[in-house]
C-alpha cells in the first residue's frame, strides 16, 4: 500500500497510528533512545520495518501484536547497523479468530525463523 508512519515519513499516512518517543532516561540519553511506531485496527498482511541508522550503534528491535486480550504475541531482532546505513526488515502480521499472529519473514513475504533484515543501502541524504 506504500503507507508510511515515523520521522521524517512523507509518504501516505497509515490509518489509526502514532509515533513517537516511549521512554528517555535523563542520566543516560545517548543510550536509552526508545520510539514506537504503533498502527491500530492494522490489516492483515506483508509489513517493512526500516530503519535509518545516523551512527554505528545496536538496535533492538521488536514487533508485538495486541488484540487487546489474551492474544498477543511479539518478536525480537538484534541489528548491529553501521552509521549512514537504511536496513529493512520484514514480517507478516494477522489476527483472526483471537489470536493473533505475528512472523518475520523475508522480503517476498515467505516465513522465515531467522529475520531477514537485507543489505543495508546507503543512506540517500
Amino acid at each position: 500500500m506504500g503507507r508510511t508512519i515515523g520521522f521524517g515519513s512523507h509518504k501516505k499516512r497509515i490509518p489509526y497510528s502514532h509515533y513517537g518517543k516511549v521512554v528517555e532516561l535523563p542520566e543516560h540519553p545517548d543510550i536509552s533512545k526508545t520510539l514506537e511506531a504503533a498502527v491500530c485496527r492494522a490489516v492483515r498482511g506483508h509489513y517493512a520495518l526500516e530503519v535509518k541508522s545516523h551512527d554505528s550503534v545496536h538496535y533492538v528491535l521488536s514487533i508485538t501484536g495486541e488484540d487487546g486480550k489474551d492474544g498477543n504475541q511479539g518478536q525480537i531482532v538484534s541489528l548491529d547497523a553501521k552509521a549512514k546505513r537504511t536496513y529493512r526488515c520484514w514480517f507478516n502480521f494477522e489476527a483472526a479468530g483471537g489470536k493473533v499472529r505475528m512472523q518475520w519473514s523475508g522480503e517476498n513475504g515467505q516465513t522465515v525463523h531467522t529475520p531477514q533484515c537485507g543489505e543495508p543501502q546507503p543512506d540517500s541524504n
